[in-house]
């Protein structure tokens, strides 16, 4: 038996040490898709990666589908081709802005070892923290599970999109394996800190998402970032925690998040 992490990353150095470090000790190997549309991350995310340990193996690239934006779907096919399938075999979806604490780690692996043989997918659930450490978003798609958790590595497994997995069926294409018939963990959770950002790093993502058409949604035009940036942007960021879905947390954070406090968030909150 065989477990793997499948992680995507981009600019991530902020988090993704300490992503690494919440796994490491748990799964045999870790493989690291670095990289964008626009080619390999620019910041220290692989030099990061590759000196956690040797079971993190990086591959760098660039990721652009050639026939939609779904470029995602391309750097988690690439470490599904690395990992080794096999009926016993397992991929762990973790992304490098997630991060476990021991005890959930530990239970999703003893699931993973003790599945039934039918048992394709795993699902479980996360925390969303929003703009910094202290504040969580629930509601809606922000609390439910995460439809893609763990699978099974068989023979044929590929990615549909950015968030499904699947197997070929008996025509010319794929099955998407799914959580009906499948097993969600009510007591497996991890924390989400991609939405707990500095503002310079919100900025980044959003500038990022206008570049891929999103704006154009919102009647921008691609030459209009300046404009994009002023009435869409800033606003955005600074309305964030008068979302009414935006909770305040009590809770304790995994310990490689910790250092964190007091450096990428400021102490107050």
């Amino acid at each position: 038996m065989k477990i793997y992490i499948g992680m995507i990353a981009y600019n991530e150095e902020i988090f993704i040490e300490a992503s690494l470090k919440s796994i490491y000790d748990y799964v045999d190997e870790i493989i690291v898709i670095d990289g964008s549309q626009w080619g390999p991350s620019t910041d220290k995310t692989v030099k990061i990666a590759q000196s956690v340990g040797q079971k993190v193996k990086v591959i760098s690239g660039t990721f652009k589908h050639p026939k939609s934006t779904d470029h995602k779907k391309l750097q988690r096919q690439a470490y599904i081709d690395n990992m080794e399938k096999g009926l016993n075999n397992w991929c762990i979806l973790h992304d490098a802005d997630e991060v476990f604490d021991s005890d959930n780690i530990i239970r999703l692996i003893d699931y993973l070892q003790h599945a039934n043989k039918n048992t394709m997918l795993f699902s479980y659930k996360c925390l969303h923290f929003f703009r910094d450490c202290w504040h969580i978003i629930t509601g809606g798609q922000w609390d439910i599970s995460r439809g893609v958790g763990a699978f099974r590595l068989v023979p044929g497994v590929r990615q549909i999109n950015h968030h499904r997995v699947g197997l070929p069926n008996t025509g010319n294409g794929f099955q998407a394996l799914s959580v009906p018939g499948n097993i969600v963990l009510d007591d497996v959770m991890f924390y989400h800190y991609g939405h707990a950002t500095t503002k310079e790093k919100f900025e980044f993502k959003s500038y990022f998402y206008f570049l891929r058409g999103g704006a154009g949604r919102k009647g921008y035009r691609l030459d209009q970032w300046e404009k994009y940036h002023k009435e869409v942007c800033l606003p955005e960021f600074e309305n964030r925690m008068k979302r009414s879905n935006v909770k305040l947390y009590d809770g304790i954070h995994p310990k490689y998040i910790q250092p964190l406090i007091g450096t990428f968030w400021k102490k107050n909150g």
